[in-house]
């Protein structure tokens, strides 16, 4: 997703929330890796950080940047490849993002049982040097025989299968580097160099199209993968993803330990809020606001106002917490958030100038990673051990259906009646995270 931070999850302590008795005690594949007794280069004497103060070493150093690189690197090569599927034409170019889309959402749930049972820093490694094969063999093939529509599906097919097991497996690795009462910060810290390269990426990958091509843009992103292969396999963070000596968890005693020690009263309205709030944003940023910026004749240079202004309040916002710190009371920002969220998307829908949604988008970059920031450490704090990126899968899972669901809905909705009257639907969405927090109240 501090001692104030944990307040609100349990009374139990991290290493008592959930008990691995009640998980089926075993073998664990990952806890030779995250052994403390052998650490890494890069992980040696750099111990847990105490509750006096946050202390990182040189390993989560060393695997944020090249992390920041690989994310840099993945943001130019998916940029590359969708523009270059946009002169096959709409369609064309809908059937490449969509074929990454189908295959991350549909792999999304067996990566994370597969990152719980050989730990997540195996499959980081794996699907990391996956992906440094592919993308070298891709910038061979379009050096070779040029793109083709057939070859960017292939390639937006292995993007996302790839995708659905990294991103369960590295949404869990910041918190292996320390406990929990410093969750927030890390998570913070970690969100926002990578908010950076997805920022960057995109707004660099149009010009380095231009200037050397897609085949190295694409070997530029084989690079970005060969970084943080070395680098992982050189780091071993100093916790484990689940305790040494338990087996790999079923999906029901998974459920079985949530509910027998209370996280259930955490996670469950966290997840929902979180698709609501998915459900009411993500399609507003990609496909509502370009179509009020059109509807209102407003220039495309002015719709990507509308988006950076969203960007530059999102990482003030997370930048701002892991300097920081969160908010002494964590109900305002999983209650706020979503308020402040509804209220910029009112402010967007309503706008008569450029610079008015300007300030409605920020408000919602504002609130959205408020409330981010404070619930998703929550929600990796109250995650049973064992099942950690089993449930970091469902958490993106909960992010990617709305996206594919909805979204035709939304556009159906401005086609027929305006951007404006879909863009309060998107705020109902997210006033019922507001509402499923303020009921529910999982702090």
């Amino acid at each position: 997703m501090t001692p104030r931070a944990r307040r609100g999850l349990s009374p139990s302590s991290p290493s008592t929330a959930a008990d691995p008795s009640s998980l089926n005690a075993g073998n664990d594949s990952e806890a030779p890796d995250a052994s403390p007794e052998e650490p890494s280069l890069l992980s040696k004497g750099a111990p847990l950080p105490s509750a006096e103060g946050l202390r990182l070493g040189a390993g989560y150093w060393a695997w944020l940047s090249a992390a920041i690189c690989s994310e840099f690197g993945s943001n130019l090569m998916i940029f590359a490849i969708s523009w270059t599927a946009t002169g096959f034409g709409g369609a064309k170019a809908g059937l490449v993002t969509s074929a990454t889309m189908l295959f991350r959402t549909v792999l999304l749930l067996a990566g994370g049982s597969v990152g719980d049972r050989y730990g997540p820093r195996r499959i980081m490694i794996l699907t990391d040097s996956s992906m440094l094969a592919v993308t070298s063999l891709a910038a061979v093939w379009f050096a070779v025989r040029g793109p083709s529509v057939a070859s960017l599906v292939v390639v937006g097919a292995v993007l996302g299968a790839a995708s659905a097991f990294y991103m369960p497996a590295s949404g869990v690795f910041p918190r292996l580097f320390v406990d929990d009462s410093h969750l927030t910060r890390v998570m913070a810290t970690t969100s926002s160099g990578l908010q950076l390269a997805r920022i960057a990426g995109p707004a660099l990958g149009g010009v380095l199209l231009a200037w050397i091509g897609l085949t190295w843009v694409i070997a530029v992103n084989a690079a970005s993968f060969l970084l943080i292969v070395t680098i992982v396999l050189l780091v071993i963070p100093p916790r484990q993803a689940r305790a040494p000596n338990t087996a790999h968890v079923t999906l029901r005693d998974t459920w079985r330990s949530i509910h027998g020690t209370g996280q259930h009263r955490i996670l469950l309205p966290i997840l929902i809020a979180f698709g609501a709030l998915v459900a009411g944003t993500s399609p507003s940023l990609t496909l509502l606001f370009p179509l009020l910026a059109r509807g209102r004749g407003w220039s495309s240079a002015d719709a990507g106002l509308i988006e950076a202004a969203f960007m530059a309040a999102a990482l003030a916002v997370g930048l701002t917490v892991a300097a920081r710190g969160p908010l002494h009371r964590a109900g305002i920002a999983l209650i706020g958030g979503p308020l402040l969220t509804s209220a910029g998307l009112l402010i967007v829908a309503a706008a008569p100038t450029v610079w008015i949604a300007c300030v409605g988008s920020a408000g919602v970059g504002i609130g959205l990673v408020t409330f981010n920031v404070h619930a998703v450490p929550r929600f990796l704090a109250a995650s049973p051990p064992g099942a950690q990126v089993r449930l970091q899968a469902v958490l993106g899972l909960t992010v990617t259906l709305p996206v594919l669901i909805l979204s035709s809905l939304y556009g159906l909705l401005a086609e027929h009646a305006s951007p404006s009257w879909a863009l309060l639907l998107a705020t109902a969405w997210t006033l019922a995270a507001a509402i499923i927090m303020a009921t529910k109240r999982p702090f």
